[in-house]
Order: C-alpha cells, then structure tokens, then sequence
C-alpha cells in the first residue's frame, strides 16, 4: 500500500527530491541537484513517509489521488496524526476525517431515532388495548415484574383502601373517608 505510493510517486516527473546546498571554493553557495535513480527516489520517498509524514505531504500531497490518500489514512498509526487531517483537509475535503465521522455519526443517529420510533410506535398499540389481559392491564404488569409492581403500585395499595366506582367524582371520594 504505502510501499505502492512511494513507487508511484518516484515515477512522477512533477516529484523532485531537495537538492544540496554547499559552499564552493570562493564561498558562494552552489545547488548541488543529484541525478538518482527511480528506484533511489522511491526508497527516499519511502523513508520520508515513515519519518515524517508532515513532510512528505506538504511536498507532495497535492499529487495524490484519492486512493492514495485512503492508503495513507488505513494505516493505523496515521489516522489521528494531525498533520495528515490538515492536508487531508486541504487537497481532499471530501475525505476529511470530520465529515467521514460527521456521516457516520448522522447515520448512527437517524438508526437510533428509527429504532426509538418503532418503539415508540409499538407502545402506543399497546396502551391501545384497555382489555383486561392487555399489557399494561395491573395483573399483567405484577405478573410481569411483581418487586417494580410493588416498589411503583402495590406498597400504596391497603388492604383497608376503599374501592370507588369509575364514575365517582373526587369530593365525592373525599367526602366517603
């Protein structure tokens, strides 16, 4: 993969590796541009990748493709390193680390919401059912889970509290005890 980018790039004719700067004999500084083999420049490259890959890529970033740069984001050790999400952001925006993750997340939350809904949906048919053996009729709900029954309804349930009719208005029901 990144061994693959390195050998692209060295056959690139726009890649051009620093050339050496040094003082001759009268003290001036001279360019000294190496004529190296592919195979040389490939190994540079290579190298420059996996010491620094801040770097490389502010050489030679604008040249990758997107394929290119998906390599460089697999490995693993690269994909938090902040000087390949700025150029990441700067030639490929579309591959941004943020929007790959701001994708994910909104498909993350619009399947939650689904689910939330089908379940909300789901108790509304039951509270539906007003039978007695509906599902959240009070024998089902104890028989279902007596302690939470219990621990919500049945401890302000006495044996001595009074049944009223449905149709009973409150003072009414006040005025009994």
């Amino acid at each position: 993969m990144i061994t693959n980018l390195s050998r692209q790039l060295a056959q690139h004719p726009e890649v051009l590796l620093p050339s050496v700067k040094s003082r001759n004999a009268e003290g001036e500084i001279v360019e000294i541009v190496e004529s190296i083999s592919v195979d040389q420049k490939e190994e540079k490259l290579q190298r420059l990748i996996d010491t620094d890959i801040g770097i490389f890529l502010e050489r030679y970033g604008k040249l990758l493709n997107e394929e290119q740069w998906k390599d460089l984001l697999n490995q693993s050790n690269n994909r938090d390193n902040y000087e390949l999400q700025f150029y990441l952001k700067k030639y490929m925006p579309s591959l941004s680390v943020n929007n790959v993750k701001k994708e994910v997340k909104n498909r993350e939350e619009s399947s939650k919401t689904l689910v939330k809904n089908r379940r909300w949906a789901h108790v509304q048919r039951l509270m539906q059912d007003t039978s007695p053996n509906g599902y959240f009729s009070m024998e089902n709900m104890e028989k279902r889970r007596p302690y939470l029954y219990y621990q919500h309804v049945g401890r302000y349930k006495g044996e001595d509290t009074p049944k009223f009719e449905k149709g009973d208005k409150l003072y009414e029901r006040l005025l009994q005890k």
